[in-house]
C-alpha cells in the first residue's frame, strides 16, 4: 500500500507536494539562523552610499575679509574631514574676500555640491560621489552681449543718478572714466538740470545675472543753456578703427593717453635744450632742467597745449613772465620767459587746446628769445617730449560727406534705443551692426 501511494499517474504531483511542504518547514525553522549569517556579513555604514529622506539645503556664503574657505566652512559647522577633501581641489587664487560660493548639503557631515564663480564666463564645481570622494570640473557659463540705455536728468551728480538707475558702482565709475576719455569733463560740464542719454555695451551672465562693462557707444548731454555735448563710437565704412565722433561727424578730443593729451605749444621753433641734468647757460653749474626749450623769434605765438584752467599768470622769478595751466588727470603745463600775455587772461579762466595765450620772449633768466615748456603730473615734472604731438594746433579729423550720411543713420539707431527716458532697455549688440 505504501509503495502504491507513490505509483500511478499522480506520482509526480504527490512527490512535488511533499517536497514543497518540506521546503516550507525547513524555511520556518532555519530562517533565524540564515538571517543571522547574512547580517554577520554586513559592511560598515560609512562604506555605503549616503541616502537620506531629509531635503537638500542650498545656501550662498560669502568669504569674509581676512578669511579663507577652510575657516568659513569650519565656522558653518562642517566636518574637518570634508573640508580637507575640498581644500585639496580648490586653488587658493580662486578665493578672495567678498567672493560668494554656493553649497548644497543634507547634513553638515557631507557637502553634496560646492560651486565657486571664477568669472562671469566660468565657474568651478565640486560634486560628491557615491564613494565619498569629490569630482571637479570647470563649467562655461552662458553669456550675452547687450546694449544698455540709461537716460534721465542730473539732479545732484551724474554718478549718483547713474546709481539710482540700478547699475553697480563699478559700472558707474567705468562710464565716467569713459566720458573723460572722449573729452567730456563731467565734473565741470555736466551740472544739475542737464539731460543725459547714454548707451553702453555690457557682457551679461544669463544664469547668475552678473555683468561686465565693455565700453560706451553713445553719450549725449543737453545743458540748461541749450548746449549739446555728443560722443558716438563709430567705425566708418571701409576702415577697421573705431573712434568717437561728435554730432557734426568730427573726432572727439581724446584724453585717455598721454600721447594724445598735449599738442606742441608753438608753430615752428627749434628744440634747443632737453629735459634733465644740464649746465646752466647763465650760472654755469649743473642743475636739473625741469622742461624743454624751444628757440624761436621774439613774438612767436604760444598756444595752450591742452584744455585747462589758468592757475597762475604773471612774473615768476627767474621764469620771467609765466603761465601755468591746470588740466584733467592731475596734469599741469607751464610756459615761461614770455614777452607778453594774450589780452583778457586771468587766474581761473578756461583755455581751449590750441588757443594763443602769449608770445615768445626772453624775460627772466634767459640768454635769448625762447619758450621754456614744462609738463607736470601730480606736481612732479616729467619729460614733455613723451607727451607732445607734432602740431601746435590740434588736428581736426572729420568724416567725408558720404561717411556722414551713414554716421547720421547709425546715430539715429542708437538714439532710438535710448528713448524714452524712464526705463532701461536692452537689445542684442547685433542691433547696431
Amino acid at each position: 500500500m505504501f509503495w502504491g501511494f507513490f505509483s500511478g499517474k499522480k506520482h509526480s504531483e504527490r512527490m512535488g507536494n511533499v517536497l514543497f511542504s518540506s521546503g516550507l518547514l525547513c524555511a520556518f525553522f532555519l530562517a533565524p539562523s540564515l538571517q543571522e549569517e547574512v547580517l554577520g556579513q554586513e559592511q560598515p555604514v560609512s562604506n555605503l552610499p549616503f541616502f537620506s529622506s531629509r531635503p537638500t539645503i542650498e545656501r550662498t556664503l560669502r568669504i569674509p575679509s581676512h578669511g579663507s574657505l577652510f575657516l568659513l566652512l569650519k565656522k558653518e559647522g562642517f566636518s574637518t574631514k570634508t573640508i580637507e577633501k575640498i581644500n585639496l581641489l580648490v586653488k587658493p587664487k580662486w578665493i578672495y574676500p567678498g567672493q560668494t560660493i554656493q553649497i548644497s548639503y543634507v547634513n553638515q557631515d557631507h557637502i553634496e555640491k560646492l560651486t565657486i564663480p571664477l568669472s562671469i564666463y566660468a565657474c568651478f564645481t565640486l560634486t560628491r560621489q557615491l564613494q565619498g570622494t569629490y569630482s571637479s570640473k570647470k563649467e562655461t557659463l552662458p553669456v550675452e552681449s547687450v546694449l544698455v540705455r540709461l537716460q534721465g536728468t542730473i539732479t545732484h551728480s551724474l554718478f549718483q543718478d547713474l546709481i539710482k538707475k540700478g547699475i553697480s558702482n563699478h559700472t558707474a565709475l567705468a562710464l565716467l572714466k569713459s566720458l573723460v576719455s572722449v573729452g567730456i569733463q563731467w565734473r565741470k560740464d555736466l551740472q544739475s538740470g542737464t539731460l543725459f542719454s547714454i548707451v553702453y555695451k555690457e557682457t551679461r551672465n544669463t544664469k547668475t545675472k552678473e555683468s561686465m562693462f565693455r565700453g560706451i557707444y553713445l553719450a549725449k548731454f543737453k545743458k540748461k543753456n541749450g548746449e549739446i555735448l555728443t560722443a558716438v563710437r563709430y567705425c566708418p565704412p571701409g576702415t577697421a578703427i573705431e573712434k568717437f565722433y561728435n554730432d557734426r561727424g568730427m573726432v572727439c578730443a581724446a584724453h585717455n593717453t598721454t600721447e594724445s593729451m598735449f599738442c606742441r605749444p608753438l608753430d615752428g621753433g627749434k628744440l634747443s635744450s632737453h629735459f634733465g641734468p644740464r649746465m646752466h647757460p647763465i650760472f654755469h653749474r649743473c642743475h636739473n632742467h625741469k622742461g624743454i626749450d624751444f628757440s624761436a623769434p621774439s613774438g612767436t605765438p604760444v598756444r595752450a597745449s591742452r584744455d585747462g584752467k589758468i592757475a597762475k599768470i604773471g612774473w615768476f622769478g627767474g621764469y620771467g613772465k609765466y603761465i601755468r595751466l591746470v588740466h584733467q588727470g592731475d596734469y599741469d603745463t607751464a610756459y615761461a620767459h614770455l614777452k607778453a600775455f594774450s589780452p583778457g587772461l586771468c587766474p581761473g579762466k578756461y583755455i581751449k587746446k590750441g588757443q594763443i595765450i602769449g608770445y615768445v620772449g626772453s624775460t627772466g633768466n634767459a640768454t635769448g628769445a625762447h619758450l621754456h615748456f614744462e609738463i607736470l603730473h601730480k606736481k612732479k615734472a616729467i619729460n614733455p617730449l613723451r607727451g607732445l604731438t607734432r602740431n601746435a594746433s590740434p588736428k581736426v579729423v572729420a568724416l567725408t560727406e558720404k561717411q556722414k550720411i551713414h554716421f547720421r543713420a547709425y546715430m539715429q539707431s542708437l538714439l532710438k534705443i535710448s528713448y524714452p527716458f524712464d526705463r532701461v532697455i536692452k537689445r542684442p549688440i547685433s542691433y547696431t551692426k
